[in-house]
C-alpha cells in the first residue's frame, strides 16, 4: 500500500497529469510537494484546490514550452535533436533607457525554455537570480555588472513599465536591496508570488515582479495571468509594460 509520502500517492490520473506539468517545469519538484503547496495557496485565497491546480497547470504549460526543436525560433534545448535548426547566436540586451526597466531572454533547463529576467538598477547593471554558480556570483540573487553589454542572452527583449520615472526609480531601489539580503535561489516558479522582508529565496521573475509589486504598494502587478506563480514569460506578456522598439 502506498503511503501519503510516496511519490504520487493518493493522486488520481487527471490530477497527476496537471501536477506533472507543473513539476517538470519547476526542476522536477515532487508531486506531493506541488500538491501540498497549491492546497495551502488555495486555502489562503479561499478558492477550490481544483481551480487553483488547473490555473497553475495552464500557466506552466503556456509560460514554459517544451523544446523539441525551435519553439518558434529557439533556443533548441535538446542540443541538436532537430538537425535543421540552428539556435540564434547570443547577444547583449543593450543599455536600459531608465532604471526599473527589465529584460526577457530565452533560457533552457531540462529541455524546457523557462526564459530569464533581470531588472536594471542603472543603464548597464541588473539585479538577477540564478541557480548557477559562476566565478562572478553564487546561486541566489546578485548584481550583474555590465549586464547590458554581456553577449550571453538568447533573443533578448527589453521592457519599460507604464509608470512615472519616480515609480521606476522606486522599483529599482527595491531590487537593488535584494542582493544584500543573502537570499538563496527559489526553484518554485509555480509558487513565487511572494515578496517583502520575510522572503529568503527568489528566482529571476520573482525579483522583477516583487520589486514592482512592493514599490507600488501592491498596485503594479506584472504577472500576465494571475495565479500563484509568475514565470519569466509572464513578464514578457504583461499589459503593464511596453516592449522597446527594435
Amino acid at each position: 500500500m502506498p503511503t501519503i509520502n510516496a511519490p504520487g500517492a493518493g493522486i488520481d490520473t487527471v490530477e497527476r497529469a496537471k501536477l506533472q506539468i507543473i513539476s517538470e517545469r519547476n526542476y522536477n519538484t515532487p508531486l506531493q510537494v506541488v500538491k501540498r503547496t497549491l492546497e495551502s495557496y488555495a486555502q489562503k485565497v479561499s478558492k477550490p484546490y481544483s481551480q487553483v491546480l488547473t490555473q497553475a497547470a495552464n500557466n506552466a504549460l503556456s509560460a514554459v514550452p517544451r523544446n523539441n526543436a525551435s519553439d518558434n525560433g529557439g533556443p533548441n534545448c535538446r542540443n541538436g535533436s532537430a538537425s535543421s535548426y540552428t539556435p540564434p547566436a547570443p547577444r547583449a540586451t543593450g543599455e536600459a533607457r531608465h532604471r526599473g526597466d527589465y529584460f526577457f531572454s530565452k533560457s533552457c533547463t531540462f529541455n524546457f525554455n523557462h526564459g530569464h529576467n533581470g531588472i536594471f538598477i542603472n543603464s548597464r547593471d541588473t539585479v538577477e537570480a540564478s541557480n548557477e554558480e559562476t566565478p562572478r556570483h553564487k546561486p541566489g540573487v546578485f548584481v550583474s555588472r555590465g549586464s547590458a553589454f554581456s553577449k550571453s542572452r538568447i533573443e533578448p527583449r527589453m521592457y519599460a513599465v507604464k509608470a512615472q520615472d519616480w515609480e521606476k526609480d522606486k522599483a529599482a531601489d527595491v531590487a537593488e536591496g535584494y542582493p544584500g539580503r543573502n537570499m538563496s535561489y527559489n526553484n518554485s516558479f509555480y509558487d513565487n508570488r511572494k515578496s517583502g522582508d520575510g522572503v529568503t529565496s527568489m528566482n529571476c521573475s520573482q525579483v522583477v515582479w516583487a520589486a514592482w509589486w512592493d514599490s507600488s504598494s501592491h498596485k503594479i502587478d506584472l504577472d500576465h495571468d494571475g495565479g500563484p506563480g509568475v514565470y519569466p514569460k509572464d513578464l514578457a506578456r504583461t499589459g503593464w509594460s511596453n516592449e522597446y522598439p527594435t
